[in-house]
């Protein structure tokens, strides 16, 4: 229910925080004053499903599912299980959060300054509901 120019979105498959866009979050954060960075996975992600695939993936979504994989390495989720699903997409967000901190002077000084907060959540597409959760980092 925002107006235009009170809300920095960044779309990415799997939630990934690449290069560009921890340079983006960045630039939020630093030059726009942002103050709350939300990192929303989703369920039926078809990223995730690309992660948990065994098969060949065509294309860049390939890059995606490698910047996925470690987030629940050595779990032996399933793909098809839609609780297995939901738990690497929930790592994934946990993880993406830690590589942001890791990476990132900017996100992380204003981090621990308190002058960003963290969300992480899942929003199921089903209920519309997002199942927000804390990250311990």
């Amino acid at each position: 229910d925002e107006t235009i120019g009170n809300l920095f979105v960044i779309r990415v498959a799997g939630s990934i925080i690449d290069n560009i866009t921890l340079g983006s979050i960045e630039f939020a954060v630093a030059s726009l004053g942002v103050k709350l960075l939300v990192v929303l996975g989703h369920t039926d992600c078809g990223a995730i499903k690309a992660s948990l695939s065994s098969g060949k993936i065509e294309g860049y979504l390939n890059d995606v599912a490698n910047c996925i994989r470690p987030a629940y390495h050595n779990k032996g989720y399933h793909l098809n299980d839609k609780k297995e699903e939901y738990l690497a997409a929930k790592d994934n967000v946990k993880y993406q959060i830690s590589s942001c901190l890791e990476k990132s002077v900017i996100v992380k000084k204003n981090y621990e300054n308190n002058n960003l907060t963290i969300l992480s959540g899942i929003y199921n597409v089903e209920t519309g509901i997002v199942d927000f959760f804390w990250v311990t980092i």
